[in-house]
């Protein structure tokens, strides 16, 4: 099984690079904003795109178009991310070919979903939340992955 690993800069990363025991024995591969990061993901593949929020839109098709044809090439049977904006645009490529999409919401939000948390419960197969206080019918508490 091929999986996709999707994160923005920062504490994404860092809670990405946490889940990586659960991939182990997986074709995994890495995506992120900054070829900086590559050093995190040392032995696997890893691709950078451009990073973008909902601060600056116009940076997005471009982004959104990297994506595509790096997704199209690898193939991916899962996209992951933690978060951010790239993440969410990683998933909904990673939906419209066929994989299975998991949203992973940031420890940081201990008191509200994010926005792009909640976007990503409107269609990605899975919204895992590290608060149960903020779990619902389409978010899932499933513990915490910064134990």
């Amino acid at each position: 099984m091929k999986v996709l690993a999707v994160a923005s800069g920062g504490g994404h990363i860092i809670e990405l690079l946490r889940l990586q025991p659960a991939f182990e024995g997986l074709d995994l591969i890495y995506m992120s904003t900054h070829e900086s990061f590559a050093s995190s993901f040392k032995g696997y593949p890893f691709y950078v795109v451009p990073d973008f929020s909902r601060w600056n839109p116009l940076k997005i098709p471009a982004a959104a178009m990297k994506m595509y044809r790096v997704m199209k090439k690898i193939k991916p049977d899962v996209v992951v991310t933690t978060g951010a904006a790239p993440g969410v645009v990683a998933l909904f490529i990673g939906k419209l070919l066929g994989a299975k999409t998991i949203w992973v919401e940031s420890l940081c939000h201990a008191e509200t979903v994010s926005i792009s948390g909640k976007m990503c419960a409107a269609f990605a197969d899975r919204v895992y939340t590290q608060w149960e206080e903020l779990s619902t019918p389409k978010i899932i508490y499933a513990g915490n992955i910064m134990i």
